[in-house]
């Protein structure tokens, strides 16, 4: 979805995603409320290998979006906006493909983002990368796992020159339904604050 340059650069799109949308490209500031640290070095059970964590965003779906106006600034005023998102599978389904397309975001301009999501087998992570029609640029991956449904995501990046991390969470997922967070951490990884939330309803 969220594509993750897309997600961060104020211009242009977060990955989603789902991406969404690196910091650098998005860099509008701010901050909200900040939720502990989840232990991202943690490891995660898993019932299987996860090469199929993405599955179910193939197909088309409706996305209903909040984005934080400023980040990493204590601000508390949120923007909505709709998208669609139409995903697909590639190499044999471990690699996700999927383009968000936004009508209107914050600018009132469209938003198109690809977003590509590729599996390693041998260390059983995804990593997630986001390209949008603005900058024409990709980002650094995103690199993590699901566990029981839940899946997060985490790189390093840039907000107004200062490094941050960056955490994509997907959870809630249904046949029919998903839910993607992305949130930026300025200390390391020790405070979250979430900056973009986006709700997912299958249309096909």
């Amino acid at each position: 979805m969220p594509t993750r340059r897309m997600f961060i650069r104020n211009a242009s799109i977060a990955s989603l995603l789902w991406s969404g949308i690196g910091c650098s490209r998005h860099s509008q500031s701010g901050a909200a409320a900040r939720d502990a640290n989840p232990q991202e070095g943690a490891p995660m059970a898993e019932e299987t290998d996860g090469r199929h964590g993405f599955d179910f965003l193939r197909g088309r779906w409706r996305v209903r979006n909040r984005r934080l106006v400023a980040r990493l600034q204590g601000s508390t005023e949120w923007q909505e906006f709709a998208g669609q998102v139409e995903g697909q599978g590639l190499l044999g389904g471990i690699a996700n493909l999927d383009v968000l397309h936004i009508p209107r975001f914050i600018d009132g301009q469209p938003l198109d983002v690809l977003d590509l999501k590729v599996f390693d087998p041998a260390s059983q992570t995804w990593s997630l990368y986001q390209a949008d029609d603005r900058t024409g640029q990709v980002g650094k991956p995103l690199v993590g796992r699901f566990s029981r449904g839940r899946g997060e995501f985490f790189g390093d990046d840039t907000l107004d020159g200062k490094p941050i991390r960056v955490r994509h969470t997907w959870s809630d997922i249904t046949a029919t339904s998903a839910r993607f967070e992305q949130a930026f951490s300025p200390d390391g990884g020790t405070t979250w604050e979430t900056n973009w939330q986006a709700e997912l309803t299958r249309e096909t």
